[in-house]
């Protein structure tokens, strides 16, 4: 698995989790499946810069640039900058289930709500530490894979 498949997992588990800074000394929360919907919903508002409940490629672009640029100071992610493009302009295209150009909130949740349902064996809503451990294994086949 590449470190930007690692990244796209650590980016569902984050979400989940939702750790502000003021939270840091806080103990650690378990990744929640409402709060994974919370956080693509709170990203989609943001990257819906026209507020017509749907992400244009033009949008998602902006969006990924924004990352890059937000990235940029070390992070070993960003070392090929045009290949991570591609990847995530991939993402939108696969994403895109009915190929009309835009992205909806279902869509872009499918494949993570996926990947939760995989990995949240107990069905409890929630990844306890030892679902988070077996997750690579359990749910690799879910796991988009970049680079």
């Amino acid at each position: 698995m590449t470190s930007a498949s690692y990244a796209a997992l650590l980016c569902v588990l984050a979400a989940c989790a939702q750790v502000s800074p003021q939270e840091t000394d806080a103990p650690i929360r378990q990744p929640t499946r409402a709060a994974l919907v919370e956080g693509y919903e709170e990203f989609f508002r943001s990257v819906d810069s026209d507020h017509d409940s749907r992400l244009s490629r033009e949008e998602w672009s902006r969006s990924v640039e924004a990352a890059i640029d937000y990235g940029k100071g070390g992070s070993s992610l960003l070392a090929n900058e045009d290949q991570l493009r591609r990847d995530y302009m991939s993402v939108f295209e696969e994403d895109d289930r009915d190929d009309d150009g835009h992205l909806t909130l279902d869509e872009m949740l499918a494949r993570p709500l996926q990947t939760f349902a995989c990995a949240d064996v107990d069905a409890d809503g929630a990844l306890s530490s030892t679902e988070q451990e077996q997750v690579l294994d359990r749910c690799a086949h879910l796991v988009r894979r970049l680079g």
